[in-house]
């Protein structure tokens, strides 16, 4: 009888064991509002270190050392992979340093993400652009415009896509437009930002003239003049069309223009547009 009694006191101690561990561990996990706390807590170092992170890639940027802030920007966009415009400035590290198909693929991944992130697809449109396939990029361009049309940058890489399909009257209505929507346009030039604009051109003097009858057509007398000189100093062979070309009418009696157009002999035999008609 002794013996049968063992087991059964081994089973009445053992018994009660998981629920003394139980009660340990619920006394032992911390309260919702501690849970809570801590989460906030890694919610915002995360969000610190993402800052910093940023910040280092955009002075990486600026300072031109490219392979260093793609290597950032792959962290960020790593770290948070439902955030496209990651993808994209990883492109335009990558496009930065000379990689055009590497770009490319970021640029890619970007608009697969977001298929309405106009912003990638304007840099895939200068990746193509940067190759001389100026229909392509053109059409890249287009997709960008459509998808959000009040970005000026846009809109002059549509008119260099033109201007270098040699489609100029295209090219300065598409000029005319950015200058509509930011007069500085073309003075902006920002490394860290996130749109592309590739500015080469093949002819360098027609190139000014159509710049300059695009700002004439927005009254930016100043700009004009500028842009007759360089088309002058580019030795543009059909200068003097700027006497008899309505685009620039509004813009002739401006004494910087005068003085440009006081270098440019009027054709022969042709009446000079009035000034202001």
């Amino acid at each position: 009888m002794k013996r049968a009694a063992v087991p059964a006191l081994l089973l009445a101690i053992l018994i009660p064991a998981p629920l003394a561990i139980a009660q340990q561990s619920g006394a032992a996990r911390p309260s919702s509002s501690a849970q809570g706390a801590q989460a906030a807590g890694r919610a915002a170092a995360l969000a610190a270190q993402r800052e910093a992170d940023e910040t280092l890639a955009r002075t990486y940027m600026a300072t031109k050392r490219y392979k260093e802030a793609g290597d950032v920007y792959e962290r960020l966009a790593k770290a948070n992979p439902r955030d496209p415009s990651y993808l994209n400035l990883t492109g335009i590290a990558y496009m930065q340093r000379g990689d055009l198909r590497g770009a490319r693929r970021w640029f890619d991944r970007a608009t697969k993400l977001e298929p309405r992130f106009a912003d990638a697809f304007n840099n895939l449109g200068a990746t193509w652009y940067s190759e001389r396939n100026f229909r392509r990029a053109l059409q890249y361009y287009q997709r960008a415009v459509a998808l959000q049309p009040g970005v000026a940058g846009y809109h002059t890489n549509v008119g260099y896509a033109y201007f270098s399909l040699k489609m100029t009257v295209e090219a300065e209505q598409a000029f005319r437009r950015a200058l509509l929507m930011d007069p500085h346009i073309f003075q902006q030039n920002d490394r860290t930002g996130s749109v592309l604009q590739d500015r080469s051109v093949a002819d360098r003097g027609l190139f000014a003239f159509t710049m300059a009858r695009s700002y004439a057509g927005t009254g930016d007398a100043e700009n004009c003049a500028t842009y007759l000189r360089r088309a002058l100093d580019e030795g543009y062979r059909d200068i003097a069309k700027v006497h008899t070309d309505p685009s620039f009418a509004a813009v002739l009696a401006d004494p910087g223009v005068q003085s440009v157009l006081s270098l440019i002999p009027a054709p022969r035999g042709q009446a000079a547009v009035p000034p202001g008609s």
